[in-house]
């Protein structure tokens, strides 16, 4: 198949493209790229290159609430995509598998974010519907690996392990969900196998949390 990617040179993302070059044909949607072409020419590409799939996976995280944070949450969370979807309309069979987030689902209900980050994954994905490509969302739950740097649980438990140094931690009453990055991969992949195969039924417009 024939994959389009954003985010491939993130944590997830350079495993899952290492993965799929070895049966697959990537274009890497990078920063650089999508900084230095127009919107009229970014749908020429689409209508040009006539993509499988393009796999959504880059996205700007933070915890912090400071205006220039915010504004770069809503530009690579909401609008990158939108301005994807947008050129992608005129191809409407090309698949767009995006990335969600388990922060999502926070609350008594499950379904009020967690934080401004979460609240920008979920304004995208209610945005989808109204474009005319299929779609399917992975969400993902606390991802860990090898080679994993993001300052996340798991990681700073092995940093301090190996340091001898004490790691400070709430009392542990929160309830987390750990999905590995092989994992993470295995389940784009199995979209990808669905798609080909053409049995999408069971994945059109769905949202699937990973580990699930």
């Amino acid at each position: 198949m024939k994959i389009a990617l954003t985010g491939g040179s993130g944590f997830i993302g350079s495993l899952l493209s290492a993965e799929l070059l070895k049966s697959h044909s990537v274009f890497y949607l990078s920063r650089k790229f999508l900084d230095n072409i127009s919107d009229e020419e970014l749908q020429r590409f689409f209508q040009e290159q006539k993509f499988h799939a393009l796999i959504h996976l880059a996205t700007y995280y933070t915890n912090s609430s400071e205006p220039d944070d915010v504004e770069k949450m809503i530009e690579s969370n909401i609008l990158l995509g939108r301005r994807l979807l947008t050129a992608l309309k005129d191809v409407p069979e090309v698949w767009f598998i995006n990335t969600g987030s388990a922060q999502e689902h926070g609350g008594d209900d499950h379904n009020t974010p967690m934080n401004i980050y979460a609240s920008s994954k979920k304004v995208f994905s209610l945005l989808l519907p109204t474009f005319p490509n299929p779609h399917v969302t992975l969400k993902i739950f606390e991802s860990y690996g090898a080679g994993d740097k993001r300052k996340k649980i798991l990681p700073r438990i092995h940093e301090f392990a190996l340091s001898g140094k004490a790691l400070e931690l709430s009392p542990g009453d929160q309830i987390m969900d750990f999905c590995h990055l092989s994992d993470i991969v295995k389940a784009y992949d199995h979209v990808l196998k669905l798609i080909a195969r053409g049995e999408t039924e069971a994945i059109r417009g769905k949202e699937f949390g990973l580990p699930g």
